[in-house]
């Protein structure tokens, strides 16, 4: 459900554009349960052509991984995306491979040890808590999804864009 602009403003401080200045907003949905938010990313996903890098903001059971699960489900991909904090990168195969980073656990001077490279049109790269590859990813295009809780089951998916 797409959320209209200055009523969020009202709602949350979600919108604060501190340190994103260079992003365009493309869209707020609100999701009003995990199957709402899979659905709000599969729909999402049919947007994308691969070759995009896509970065997930949130607190920790925000819904970035079930937000994952969407994409993975619209490429037909081979296994479902699970939580991978201790597992820095797993590859989903499909239409369009999905290489999740979850990069929780890392500091910026770690991330030339991972071998994160973007070289390929037929693959999406989601990072989880992307902020220790700032370096890799301001270089390229790329989509920022911030979820935003706002109870239990309610999130606030705001899709900007640095073209």
């Amino acid at each position: 459900m797409l959320v209209e602009l200055e009523k969020l403003k009202k709602e949350t401080g979600l919108l604060s554009e501190t340190g994103m200045a260079k992003l365009k907003i493309l869209n707020i949905f609100k999701s009003n349960s995990a199957i709402e938010t899979i659905d709000i990313a599969f729909k999402f996903a049919g947007t994308l052509n691969g070759g995009e890098i896509i970065l997930l903001r949130g607190p920790i059971g925000a819904g970035k991984t079930t937000f994952v699960k969407g994409l993975a489900k619209f490429f037909e991909c081979n296994s479902s995306p699970i939580s991978s904090s201790f597992t820095i990168m797993r590859i989903y195969k499909g239409k369009k491979d999905i290489y999740q980073y979850d990069l929780f656990r890392l500091r910026e001077n770690e991330i030339d040890d991972i071998g994160l490279e973007f070289n390929n049109d037929d693959q999406i790269i989601v990072m989880e808590w992307p902020e220790p590859a700032k370096k890799f990813y301001e270089r390229f295009d790329y989509i920022d999804i911030e979820i935003g809780l706002r109870n239990k089951d309610k999130r606030i998916i705001k899709v900007r864009a640095k073209k």
